[in-house]
């Protein structure tokens, strides 16, 4: 018995010693599996970061030469407008000796002398003598159309005369007749577009120069990229143009006392109303935002927003705050 308990208890230490040298090779093999899945990873990862990067500097590349195309298009696009300025500075400037009259009589088969002679007959109206000699042309613009008067350019030949023309023109006031300046298409849409912006209260052309005096007083001139919501950079309206534009009764404003803040306040809600108004109709025909005021009674406060009630008008060509 006692030998055969040794022989058994070797049996047992030989197969603990053999499952451990299995367990050893077990585990080795695990490890050497493992480093080996860790080294192809590494591999992948390592490649696909050099993808990236090849990926990387190809988006550079692509974003140098988009970068450099929106640079070239931006370059042609300005020589484009200022090529196109040039080319509407050039054409305005062979006008300088031009006018064209409006509202005159027309008939179908009007010659050139006629034309003359009623453009003749306008100056003298406003008290500009003139031989016929110093005209150089006079015509009708455009075809006849039955029911609508075309208007009449005329080109001296010397500048002076059409100075003085434009300098008397406003004694046409009244009358249907209107004598503008010759403007190239682009100036005579920047001053259509300026005519019926609420914000501008007169609008004229000088030499072919577009002006605008705004709500605030502020005198401009006016040019393609001009935004004339950027240059009513003063909040302090004048009185007198509160007085005018907003308060039809006068007596309301001579009780009042406007603070500074009370005067900011109102130009705010005159810009806010303006733009309200100006969203809701059609660009063709404006109507301005008019502004009922209420008679303060003695010692009441005053207070600026009970004095905003807006009332649709309509206008004629040139827009005023009235």
């Amino acid at each position: 018995m006692a030998a055969s308990s040794v022989i058994i208890n070797e049996m047992l230490m030989n197969q603990l010693k053999l499952n451990e040298v299995t367990m050893e090779n077990i585990k080795l093999d695990i490890v050497n599996t493992i480093n080996e899945q860790i080294r192809n990873l590494e591999k992948q990862i390592s490649d696909i970061t050099s993808e990236n990067t090849k990926l990387k500097l190809q988006v550079d590349i692509i974003t140098y030469k988009n970068n450099q195309l929106e640079t070239e298009l931006q370059d042609t696009k300005d020589v484009a407008t200022l090529s196109l300025q040039r080319v509407n500075d050039l054409e305005q400037w062979t006008r300088r000796s031009s006018v064209r009259i409006y509202g005159l009589p027309d008939n179908q088969h009007e010659s050139f002398t006629e034309s003359i002679n009623k453009s003749l007959d306008v100056f003298d109206k406003i008290g500009v003598q003139m031989p016929p000699e110093h005209i150089g042309i006079a015509h009708r613009l455009g075809p006849f159309k039955v029911g609508k008067c075309r208007g009449i350019i005329v080109k001296f030949i010397s500048r002076k005369d059409k100075f003085n023309v434009m300098k008397n023109r406003r004694n046409l006031k009244g009358s249907n007749i209107t004598i503008r300046e010759d403007l190239t298409r682009i100036n005579s849409q920047l001053l259509h577009k300026t005519l019926i912006s609420p914000l501008a209260f007169q609008t004229w052309s000088i030499e072919g120069v577009i002006y605008a005096k705004l709500v605030n007083e502020k005198i401009i001139k006016v040019y393609q990229h001009t935004n004339i919501e950027k240059a009513l950079d003063d909040n302090n309206m004048p009185v007198s143009r509160i007085n005018h534009t907003l308060y039809p009764n006068q007596s309301s404003l001579r009780v009042m006392r406007i603070s500074p803040k009370q005067r900011q306040v109102l130009w705010t809600n005159l810009v806010i109303m303006t733009r309200l108004h100006q969203s809701q109709i059609e660009p063709k025909k404006i109507s301005n935002p008019v502004f009922e005021s209420t008679p303060r009674q003695a010692g009441q406060s005053t207070n600026l927003t009970s004095y905003f009630s807006p009332i649709a008008t309509t206008t004629t060509k040139r827009v005023q705050l009235t």
